[in-house]
């Protein structure tokens, strides 16, 4: 269930269904449930029906194990906790829980030691079901586990029950009373310290109630719960610690929370808004309140009104540096629902598809008939390699000379066929793939003029360093392309020109043309910015974690046509995915340049070489305050973003996003916010602070070795590596880097 600022002091007549008896044990089974108790066979009964999110095996869901009599007056609720790769909380949180014999970890199938590390404890029954979205998931686990008490405490895994909550909670459950639910107020810790104002604090959420007395709304994200009866407070906090697994997961799930935010906003905004303005009278306060977040949805700049509010109105600023970062966090996660809002009621993916067949509708091969799939050549065997048979080459074409092409995959299938469909000009184009989980190799493999090889990922340096050095290409130039990048038929005539073995250069550099809802950014994306594309593989390395700089041995020339990028083509909810993990590869590369990297050159902002010049500016904004302020006051203000429309306004902005991720990432390494926190948490919990916790930490920014080529597996074939490049020693070797976004 996830967390919801919005409390539900009454009921809204939902129908609530017939609720399983504890005892005698019923019918709760559900196909969709794979349970066990560590260490005790579960009692067998009957199956209820199947459920659509069928998980293992039908077996039935476990009972409770214990056969524990308490007291009158001490008997504990059961526990419910829902989990997904909860390694890192899991063992703290149900060491706070052990009042109660009956804990149910509710799993999505973790690919962690959750469920290891749960099984440890005695009384602990693990049930499991494929998450679909909150209110079905939380209403499902309602309605068909069984509880041995009248009572159930939820706790999110990243939670604690301090000793007074703990013997409060016992209390109300043993009292007569009317009351179905009752709310809690939490403590959130964040850098350090509680944050206790912004609006943060106090906040009512429902965490204990009678199981077949409450359900929760149908929505995808932060649905409330809404009992069917009265409802009281307990007065003492749980502890919440939302970011002890860091700053990454925690901008993952808000780009996720956001999603369905958006979605279900959209729905919203299509609606009249006086509707909602008429139902800020209505009685009951569920209503009202969302009434009132509904009307949020059409308001401009939400994002800048919640930072306001948090900060200023809230008094957030009296938690300091903790409060003004949150406050950033939460008005981010606006402006993220606000951005996906216009994105689907505006359909900024159709108009980027329309864009993407009209600029390429005089390319040969877009829309002609492929190979039907009977007629494709297939591997010749497991150490085989795919044919490469020959390609058309495009038409007027002058002195043309053949080319290889390599194209970097990860799930692409949205991308890769229109990326093939303009390269049927090169007869040996390589699919480099990190092992896609949709449908991107089968589709590549269509092509007759494709061969697949795969390698798992481990950063960008080392992997682009292991495809040009161990990938046997047909021809001595390689052209490098992105799965969402296009290659228009001026350009591939240019390439083949230049692909002339004879030629002096090692490496030709060119610019790229990036596309943002239908628009060429031309200004908000640092147009022109030249990048290395074209090489000869045994001339070229590649070093950073992320963004790489290609290092040439040999002359660099430069190609007059664009390649057209669309880094949208997959949603904003991709572009916010990728740019948190480049910024944790940045936030490694950063630290690890303040240790060991050249130092600062500050009068090579005056040098005649662009890439010289980017490279002291980029150590010269790395070191300033506030960065993701002066990204966005550079691009929409000094670049000229304005002049891109509300195109390059959302550009900025989200630029300032991946700007501030490295920002307050840096904060989080250098100053060891898990660490201080764990140590807060156990004050407030009055015990030390559990050590397998600390130990379990991840890293906040990774920084993998590279991995070994022999041990790298690859598909269809095993690729012959050829002798290492040589370390560049021409005075001419040129270095050049990638565009940030």
């Amino acid at each position: 269930m996830p967390e919801s600022s919005e409390s539900m002091p009454s009921a809204m007549g939902m129908p609530i269904p017939p609720r399983a008896e504890a005892h005698p044990p019923a019918s709760v089974g559900g196909v969709g449930g794979v349970g066990d108790v560590g260490g005790v066979s579960p009692t067998p009964e009957p199956a209820a029906p199947a459920d659509r999110m069928a998980t293992i095996s039908p077996v039935p869901l476990p009972l409770p194990t214990s056969d524990k009599v308490f007291p009158p007056g001490q008997e504990p609720p059961s526990i419910l906790i829902l989990t997904k790769d909860e390694e890192i909380n899991i063992e703290a949180c149900l060491k706070t829980l052990t009042f109660s014999d009956d804990i149910v970890v509710f799993d999505s199938y973790s690919s962690d030691r959750t469920l290891e590390l749960a099984r440890k404890f005695p009384n602990v029954r693990v049930i499991q079901r494929k998450f679909d979205t909150w209110s079905k998931h939380s209403n499902w686990a309602l309605e068909h586990i069984t509880w041995k008490h009248q009572w159930v405490y939820y706790s999110d895994a990243d939670e604690r029950v301090p000793p007074e909550l703990r013997d409060e909670i016992i209390r109300q459950c043993n009292q007569p009373g009317t009351e179905v639910a009752y709310r809690l107020k939490y403590r959130n810790m964040f850098m350090e310290r509680w944050l206790r104002n912004g609006g943060i604090y106090p906040v009512w959420i429902i965490r204990l109630f009678k199981p077949d007395q409450i359900r929760y709304e149908m929505r995808d994200v932060n649905p409330h719960p809404v009992p069917q009866g009265p409802m009281g407070d307990l007065q003492h906090d749980f502890i919440h610690y939302s970011f002890n697994k860091g700053l990454i997961p925690w901008f993952t799930k808000h780009n996720s929370y956001s999603t369905m935010e958006g979605t279900e906003a959209a729905k919203v905004v299509r609606t009249s808004l006086w509707s909602h303005i008429k139902n800020l009278r209505n009685p009951n306060p569920v209503a009202k309140r969302r009434a009132l977040k509904n009307i949020t949805f059409y308001l401009p700049f939400r994002g800048l009104v919640r930072f306001l509010y948090m900060y200023f109105l809230r008094k957030g600023f009296l938690d300091k540096d903790a409060g003004f970062q949150y406050a950033l966090m939460i008005s981010m996660y606006e402006y993220w629902i606000e951005v996906k809002i216009k994105e689907i009621k505006r359909r900024w993916a159709s108009r980027t598809s329309d864009q993407v067949r009209r600029h390429m509708a005089a390319h040969p091969s877009t829309g002609s008939a492929m190979m039907p799939p009977t007629a494709y050549p297939k591997p010749v065997g497991a150490a085989g390699a795919i044919p490469v048979p020959g390609a058309p080459e495009v038409a007027g074409a002058a002195n043309a000379h053949p080319v290889s092409v390599l194209i970097l995959t990860k799930d692409e299938e949205v991308n890769i066929a229109r990326c093939l469909d303009c390269l049927s000009w090169s007869d040996d184009v390589v699919v480099y793939d990190s092992f896609s989980n949709d449908q991107t190799v089968k589709i590549a493999e269509k092509y007759p003029n494709v061969r697949v090889v795969q390698r798992k990922f481990d950063n960008w340096s080392s992997h682009q360093n292991w495809g040009v050095q161990n990938i046997p290409f047909k021809h001595p130039w390689v052209l490098y392309v992105d799965a969402d990048e296009r290659v228009p038929p001026e350009l591939a005539q240019e390439v083949m020109r230049f692909g002339d073995p004879a030629r002096p250069e090692s490496a030709f550099r060119l610019r790229r043309k990036d596309m943002f809802n239908g628009r060429w950014l031309k200004h908000a994306q640092l147009y022109p910015t030249w990048i290395i594309r074209m090489f000869r593989p045994l001339k070229i390395r590649y070093e950073r974690l992320v963004n790489p700089v290609a290092v040439v041995d040999g002359q660099v020339g430069e190609m007059q046509e664009h390649l057209i990028h669309y880094p949208f083509s997959k949603g904003t909810v991709h572009w916010f995915e990728r740019h948190n993990s480049y910024s944790s590869f940045e936030t490694a590369e950063i630290l690890k340049g303040r240790k060991a990297g050249p130092p600062l050159r500050i009068l090579d902002i005056f040098n005649p070489d662009p890439i010289a010049r980017r490279v002291v500016l980029k150590q010269v904004f790395n070191r300033l305050p506030l960065r993701h302020a002066a990204r966005f006051v550079y691009l929409y203000f000094f670049r000229l973003g304005i002049l891109d429309g509300p195109q390059g306004f959302h550009y900025s902005l989200m630029m300032s996003c991946y700007e501030y991720w490295i920002e307050v990432k840096l904060k989080e390494t250098s100053r060891d916010w898990r660490g201080a926190g764990d140590a807060l948490a156990a004050r407030l919990l009055g015990r030390g602070p559990s050590p397998s916790t600390q130990a379990s930490a991840p890293s906040p920014a990774p920084n993998p070795a590279p991995s070994p080529p022999d041990r790298t597996p690859t598909t269809p074939t095993t690729p012959p590596t050829p002798p290492t490049p040589p370390t560049p020693t021409t005075p001419g070797a040129t270095e050049a880097r990638e565009s940030a976004a």
